[in-house]
Parts: C-alpha cells; sequence; structure tokens
C-alpha cells in the first residue's frame, strides 16, 4: 500500500475546502473501529457528534469540521 501516509487524503480535503468557500461545515462518516481515518479526521480539526449502530452491527461514527 505505497499511497499511504503520502498527505494525499491531506491534500484533497484542503483541495475541496478551497473549493468552496462558502461552506462553513464539513461532515464525514467512518467506521469507529478505523482507527486511521479517526485519527486523521480528529489531526484535521474534526470532532466527533454522533455514533450509529448499522444493522449489520457496525458503529460509525460522525466527524464534523467547521470551518
Amino acid at each position: 500500500m505505497d499511497w499511504f501516509r503520502q498527505g494525499i487524503a491531506s491534500a484533497l480535503l484542503d483541495f475541496v475546502i478551497k473549493q468552496e468557500p462558502s461552506v462553513r461545515e464539513i461532515i464525514a462518516t467512518t467506521g469507529s473501529r478505523n482507527a486511521p481515518a479517526v485519527r486523521f479526521y480528529e489531526r484535521h480539526g474534526f470532532y466527533a457528534t454522533e455514533r450509529i449502530q448499522t444493522r449489520e452491527e457496525i458503529e460509525l461514527t460522525t466527524f464534523v469540521k467547521e470551518i
């Protein structure tokens, strides 16, 4: 997995934020047990707002970043 830890997700997030300067909030959801994704969102200023349990017994966490 050569693409991990290369800054691609951070660059994509920065690009999206710059494309829509009128947006004041970004919402993202990931698996609660997906530690790399959780760390990514927290490192980029997102905070957890909700945990959701699916019928398949997968827990999801919703993150919000105010811009």
